[in-house]
């Protein structure tokens, strides 16, 4: 597996916890300043998007 791969799935799961986080989802686990603040949403969208770019990027 190439390296962008590797970070292509780092960036997305980065960017499922970040959603997970901004929508308050995770706030019962572990709380963080990023619960129920939907900028981290937007973030974690916009990483998951980036993360299936690279994951479709020719080596």
């Amino acid at each position: 597996m190439s390296l962008i791969k590797l970070f292509a799935i780092g960036l997305g799961l980065m960017g499922f916890i970040f959603l997970l986080q901004g929508l308050g989802l995770t706030a019962s686990l572990w709380p963080s300043f990023m619960d129920n603040d939907l900028r981290w949403s937007l973030v974690g969208i916009v990483a998951m998007v980036a993360a299936l770019l690279l994951w479709q990027r020719k080596a």
